[in-house]
């Protein structure tokens, strides 16, 4: 990928005059070791790389949170007007299963994949469970993103419009935003934590789902492969999926 990038080579030696570059991942880290093997025929030893100005180390630097900060915002008071929101979300899956997504409103984090993906879901089992979307706008100033939102909310449109009831909405979508102690609520009282970005470096919301669980009844969390995150959980903790439609389908996109 680096090399779409316009002056790619002066960029990567100008990544070499420092002495640390740090890397959200063991993928991004282990691709730039590539790059510098295939573009200057560098190689690294003991994650360090020798040049003629000197010597740069390359070194894994995942962003993460505070779990126990986190978890923490579950007793925080919210302010009237959130609480009344928070409530009010709430009120729409009472002694129902739901899944939570929390992204921004950007091309990649794969939302209307995900839309597509509960489409087929609610096909096989209907009424099985309900999807909390918070998607707050992202770049509001670029057609391409108007655009995105625009084919976002179609698409929730037409899944409620196929499997919703007089009496019961398949997915609920929101723009609003929230503070993390009304997220932390939000994450706690949902079934299912959805993190299904088409490629992103780490990913937050997984670690805060996570954070927010009750420890002794613990939501499921479904996680992109293709996020940052996925490194710093296993097969136990969360389950890993490929976010894109199978193959077959994809022309269609």
């Amino acid at each position: 990928m680096i090399a779409h990038v316009p002056n790619y080579r002066e960029l990567m030696k100008s990544m070499l005059e420092y002495d640390l570059l740090g890397f959200q991942t063991n993928r991004d880290l282990n691709n730039f070791l590539v790059c510098l093997r295939t573009y200057f025929g560098l190689e690294s030893k003991d994650g360090v790389v020798t040049t003629q100005r000197g010597q740069t180390r390359l070194q894994k630097f995942p962003i993460g949170i505070d779990p126990k900060q986190f978890a923490e915002y579950l007793a925080a008071d919210l302010s009237p007007p959130e609480q009344e929101k928070v409530s009010s979300l709430l009120q729409n899956f009472e002694g129902a299963k739901f899944a939570i997504g929390v992204d921004r409103l950007d091309y990649t984090k794969g939302i209307d994949k995900r839309v597509e993906a509960f489409n087929h879901l609610l096909a096989a089992e209907p009424g099985s469970i309900s999807l909390l979307q918070i998607a707050p706008p992202s770049r509001t100033d670029v057609e391409q993103y108007r655009k995105y939102k625009e084919h976002v909310e179609n698409a929730i449109n037409d899944v409620n419009a196929e499997h919703g009831t007089d009496d019961w909405r398949p997915i609920h979508y929101t723009n609003g935003s929230f503070s993390q102690a009304a997220l932390a609520r939000l994450y706690r009282a949902a079934h299912v934590g959805v993190v299904t970005p088409l490629r992103d470096g780490m990913n937050l919301v997984a670690k805060e789902y996570v954070a927010a669980q009750d420890p002794e009844n613990p939501g499921v969390l479904v996680l992109s492969k293709f996020a940052g995150a996925a490194e710093d959980f296993n097969d136990d903790e969360a389950l890993l999926v490929d976010p894109k439609p199978p193959r077959r389908d994809r022309r269609r996109y």
